[in-house]
């Protein structure tokens, strides 16, 4: 297969014991590496934890005929459930990780027509970017969701509380109570 970009997006659900099951992502860059030929930028849209790039990479090349070339990028997908088309068409920023620049370039080149902020940077990071992200959100939840239990307990307006805290550039609206915004 002579192809420049191949985009990996596979499931990597989360196991019973809490862990990231890899299984997908490792059947797909099986799958992928003994097809290709030449040079080819395998890009990883998958989450895994940190260091997925590097051992979908080590894997490829075990993989792949001994005259293929293989770069892998990782582009972590920031994508809501429920609103996955509107989240790629314009997307906040797009990220870029991988330990050859210019093959993160070459698929930064893809992205040129949606007008958003695109970070390259080397593999771990661009990981660890989607890591950080989600603990974030799941910060702003755990957050709001401890403050409408004091709330509760003292009879404060968990949504008048939110919708105060709301108003700071720095903590925005996001995340702290939906209803209020909708309203506002």
């Amino acid at each position: 297969m002579r192809a420049e970009v191949v985009f990996s997006a596979v499931a990597t659900p989360t196991t019973a014991a809490g862990h990231v099951d890899l299984r997908y992502v490792r059947s797909a860059a099986q799958a992928i590496g003994v097809h290709l030929g030449g040079h080819s930028i395998i890009v990883n849209k998958s989450t895994g934890p940190i260091g997925t790039g590097d051992w979908v990479g080590a894997m490829l090349r075990r993989t792949a005929p001994p005259d293929v070339s293989v770069a892998v990028v990782s582009n972590p997908e920031f994508l809501a459930e429920g609103s996955a088309v509107s989240n790629f068409l314009a997307p906040d920023r797009v990220v870029l990780g991988g330990d050859d620049h210019g093959a993160a370039e070459a698929v930064a080149g893809l992205y040129l027509g949606l007008e958003t902020p695109i970070i390259i940077a080397d593999l771990c990071t661009a990981e660890m970017i989607k890591y950080a992200r989600n603990a974030m959100l799941a910060t702003h939840v755990s957050f709001i969701n401890e403050i409408a239990a004091n709330c509760a307990r003292l009879g404060a307006d968990v949504r008048l509380v939110a919708k105060g805290m709301g108003y700071d550039r720095r903590i925005g609206k996001a995340f702290l109570w939906r209803d209020v915004w909708q309203s506002a």
